[in-house]
């Protein structure tokens, strides 16, 4: 009964009847699962305790990332990007290295998507990649295609480093106690993998889609004053360096990020004299309740036997190797996929949870396999666009403006970049691994 409710929600949010939100779905499929009996109040409680600091986080990092928009700092980053074209001859138009281009936009991407979570990185790029579009000098109908395509992909693919960068993140990282200063440690280099796969795929695959130049129409300025341009930087700067300090604390993660949030807030206020407040009320809050029912719908089908399939499939690793790491991996993708990242990760955790207390794995490796298990969520999710709540906010946003991403170009251009890419992260998550052991 649980998979039959799963099953009828994961149609309901595919389709939209009556144009309803996400989130309105998956409540009505934890009502039925109410219903039965499926789950228990105390199962609540348990999925509050597992999910309620990485909500308040996410909350936090969202109105992080809505201020620096609203207060121009990501205009000016990508308005330095374009300062770097040549004009041409009238002087009306910038041309710019198209590679060039598509390099500095997704290593951008990647840095914001690492800072202020993929979902922030989605609320902060889309609309900038939209605004670029609309200073095309000429119709790029390919390349827009191909950029909203990357931006995304990138978004979730780069969430990985810290503890902050994904709400997977900070679930797994709460559940099984990895420090902050740890998580960082153990994925900066399976990041940075993940970053150049990326952009050998893009190249490979996406070369014949790119002209030599892109021109763009000059625009008005982008620069910051030079008092705001400190304090943008150098908040950056205390927030990363923050998230470390706090670690020292052992104070939830969210408390150090809604600091901050206010700080910026604070600041923001001050600067416009109390307008553009409204810029608050626009953030997704909805999609913690998402979250929080699809967990329960989920949890539901790991109490009715899927999780003891997924310990079943752990069971089967004598030892972790690159195979059965790369297998367990590629299983969490499919699963991410089907089921959203956010379910998925927790379904893994439990499993894996049970899998180590049942003593069957080398004691040394049981991080790496946590690691490939998230990786597997954060990237495979991109399979299928119900797979993480950035992609559900990416395709809302663009539906709103008019732009249309096929099913076939989806799939097609996800499946070409998240299969190599996830290999990559997880042979270097178990190198890192195995020479930790060696040596």
């Amino acid at each position: 009964m649980a998979f039959l409710i799963f099953i009828t929600t994961l149609l309901l949010i595919i389709w939209k009847p009556f144009r309803l939100k996400v989130w309105i779905y998956t409540s009505l499929g934890t009502i039925f699962v109410f219903a039965f009996k499926l789950i228990t109040y105390e199962d609540v409680k348990e999925i509050f305790d597992l999910t309620w600091d990485s909500s308040l986080t996410l909350i936090g990092l969202i109105i992080i990332s809505l201020c620096l928009e609203n207060m121009g700092f990501f205009d000016y980053l990508v308005g330095k990007i374009l300062q770097r074209g040549k004009e041409s001859g009238d002087g009306t138009v910038l041309e710019l290295n198209t590679r060039k281009f598509c390099v500095q936009i997704i290593i951008l991407t990647a840095l914001t998507s690492a800072l202020f979570a993929n979902d922030g990185a989605v609320l902060i790029f889309t609309p900038l990649m939209v605004a670029l579009f609309a200073r095309f000098a000429k119709a790029e109908a390919k390349l827009a295609t191909v950029l909203l395509l990357t931006s995304a992909f990138v978004c979730d693919a780069a969430s990985l480093p810290l503890v902050v960068s994904n709400l997977t993140n900070i679930i797994t990282a709460g559940y099984f106690e990895l420090t902050f200063a740890s998580f960082a440690a153990t994925m900066i280099l399976p990041t940075i993998a993940s970053v150049i796969t990326m952009l050998i795929c893009f190249f490979i695959g996406c070369s014949r889609l790119l002209p030599p130049v892109i021109s763009f129409k000059k625009g008005g300025s982008t620069e910051l004053s030079p008092a705001l341009k400190r304090f943008c930087f150098g908040f950056i700067l205390c927030f990363v360096v923050g998230l470390f300090a706090a670690e020292l604390t052992s104070a939830p993660v969210c408390v150090p990020v809604l600091c901050f949030a206010a700080v910026i807030t604070i600041v923001m206020l001050v600067k416009n004299k109390g307008h553009n407040a409204k810029i608050l009320l626009k953030a997704p809050y909805d999609i913690v309740i998402f979250s929080f029912t699809l967990y329960l719908i989920v949890f539901a089908m790991y109490k009715g036997g899927l999780g003891q399939q997924l310990v079943n499939i752990y069971g089967n690793m004598s030892h972790i190797s690159l195979v059965e790491m790369l297998s367990t991996a590629y299983i969490s993708a499919a699963g991410a996929a089907i089921f959203n990242n956010l379910p998925m990760i927790m379904l893994g955790n439990l499993a894996l949870n049970d899998f180590f207390v049942a003593g069957s794995a080398i004691s040394a490796s049981h991080d790496s396999l946590i690691y490939s298990h998230l990786a597997a969520c954060n990237i495979g999710a991109k399979l299928t666009p119900i797979g993480s709540l950035s992609t559900l906010l990416w395709l809302g946003f663009l539906e709103k403006r008019g732009f249309a991403i096929s099913v076939k170009q989806y799939f097609r251009f996800n499946f070409t970049m998240a299969i190599p890419v996830l290999f990559v992260v997880v042979a270097v998550i178990w190198l890192q691994d195995y020479l930790v052991q060696i040596l």
